[in-house]
């Protein structure tokens, strides 16, 4: 019997380290890379959007802020209207007692008493309706008290800038470009990670081993030091080159074509964006020349009609003007008064506007968006 001649069973253990590397497909991470810039451009993008928003919504504030100004200089001049046209009123009245004026006049100048009072009322009640537009968009107490009479510019600095110098600001900053090239970027990186799929793979490995082998125990090809896998006694060494290519896969066929369009789209994109500020920023800027124009002619309109109803009302209480051309005088003078406040608005609302064409809201103001 030869079974006595015969080995026990023999428990082999090994300690392996493989090394690999693509070298055609995705070659040392290129397509994880590009990954990762994928998402990080989309991570952008996402933000971008919600700064460009946030503009948006700061220039809207401001807007119905100003138009509170509005009102706020409505009802001071209509206050002032009511003050004079009282004192018109009275004034006939006492004329009217001296044979110097008819009756229907003090009719007539009393008609006009309320229908200032009447506009008076109307005017301060949609300044309150504002205001409550206003606290609620700011998300305050109601009950806040909120002036809209503030400091507006009349500068005209802004126009001596040139448009080339603008457009250029513009180019550089509007959020909604930015990303264009972003997605024009993502496209490219699409692109290159699909077309890496339809390249042939060549992977190298390399791989070294340490093994035991005892009759005792499994556990003793760990613990032995004389021959145990931790003397490295038996070491193994070896080399692999794996080459495969994908034929006929549709699928990555597939990818590729939709890269492509995507990335036509993008480059699209892109010129139609630069178009549309182009466009939007040279619009803008004319609305600010022209408001800049109306609020220098509104200005010296009111200049004008304040001293024509200064000299008629002088000539009223001389008895040489009728009543019916002091009225006419007043109502012109206080339409030159809400026509400049409201050209005043107007201009600055449109530097507001050039400002969020060129995505300087933020800088202008000396906020770090970053930080917010």
């Amino acid at each position: 019997d030869f079974k006595i001649l015969a080995l026990p069973p023999l428990y082999t253990g090994a300690v392996s380290v493989t090394l690999s590397q693509e070298l055609l497909k995705s070659s040392f991470g290129k397509t994880e890379k590009n990954q990762i810039k994928i998402l990080e451009n989309q991570t952008a993008i996402k933000r971008e959007e919600m700064v460009y928003q946030l503009s948006g919504l700061i220039v809207q504030v401001l807007v119905d802020y100003w138009s509170l100004t509005i009102y706020d200089s409505a009802v001071l001049t209509y206050e002032k209207l009511l003050k004079n046209t009282k004192e018109i009123r009275d004034l006939t009245t006492r004329k009217q007692s001296y044979g110097l004026a008819e009756r229907f006049e003090v009719s007539q100048w009393n008609s006009a008493l309320s229908g200032v009072k009447n506009q008076l009322e109307k005017t301060k009640l949609n300044r309150e309706e504002t205001k409550r537009k206003l606290l609620r968009i700011l998300n305050v107490d109601p009950t806040s008290e909120i002036s809209g009479l503030t400091d507006l510019t009349e500068n005209s600095s802004i126009l001596k800038k040139s448009f080339e110098e603008d457009l250029d600001y513009a180019y550089a900053n509007r959020i909604d470009l930015r990303n264009a090239i972003r997605e024009k970027e993502i496209s490219n990186l699409s692109l290159s990670n699909a077309e890496k799929e339809d390249i042939p793979s060549l992977k190298i490995s390399g791989t070294y081993s340490s093994r035991a082998q005892n009759l005792i125990s499994p556990q003793e090809n760990f613990v032995n030091s004389d021959h145990g896998i931790l003397s490295m006694k038996y070491p193994e060494y070896r080399g692999d080159v794996k080459l495969s290519y994908p034929l006929w896969d549709k699928g990555i066929k597939s990818n590729i074509r939709d890269a492509i369009l995507f990335q036509k789209q993008a480059k699209l994109k892109e010129e139609k964006i630069k178009n549309e500020i182009f466009d939007e920023l040279k619009t803008r800027r004319e609305a600010l020349a022209t408001g800049y124009e109306v609020l220098q002619k509104s200005k010296k309109t009111e200049e004008e009609m304040e001293k024509f109803y200064n000299g008629v009302i002088g000539q009223f209480r001389q008895g040489k003007y009728p009543a019916i051309a002091v009225k006419n005088a007043l109502d012109a003078y206080v339409q030159s008064q809400l026509g400049t406040v409201q050209a005043r608005v107007n201009y600055n609302i449109n530097i507001l506007r050039y400002d969020l064409t060129k995505n300087f809201i933020f800088e202008k103001y000396g906020v770090d968006i970053a930080k917010v």
